[in-house]
């Protein structure tokens, strides 16, 4: 039962909760999308939000853990989907720092995989540097 609960049980439920999380600004930018305005809304979770979801569906394939990727495939293509959807319709100040910010992951997750790829390493040693 103990390795039901830790291997299956717990892992499900993590998915349950990381797709409630990562649905919880839907209807916030689904009113920004018919608004057509940002409102007090602040986009740039939205950007930690789709990096953070293409690091682990990375660190999913390296550790070809099916959890992870059920728990991220979700956010990712929702993070995508609000994270443009705030975009077409953020300011031109506010438009620049998503960019920076989406740059600056997409530069960070870029070199962290070539050092993985291209290093030394085992993969043992990749999984503990993911």
């Amino acid at each position: 039962m103990g390795d039901l609960l830790m291997k299956h049980i717990a892992p499900g439920l993590g998915c349950v909760v990381a797709w409630l999380l990562f649905s919880s600004p839907f209807k916030a930018v689904l009113q920004v999308r018919q608004s057509r305005a940002l409102g007090s809304l602040n986009p740039l979770p939205l950007v930690a939000m789709w990096a953070n979801c293409v690091a682990w569906l990375v660190y999913s394939f390296i550790t070809t853990d099916v959890y992870v990727l059920a728990s991220n495939i979700p956010g990712l293509l929702l993070g995508s989907f609000m994270t443009i959807s705030c975009y077409g319709f953020a300011d031109e100040k506010t438009r620049n720092t998503m960019l920076q910010g989406i740059m600056f992951f997409a530069t960070l997750l870029t070199a962290a995989g070539m050092s993985i790829s291209f290093g030394d390493y085992d993969h043992k040693a990749a999984i503990n540097i993911w």
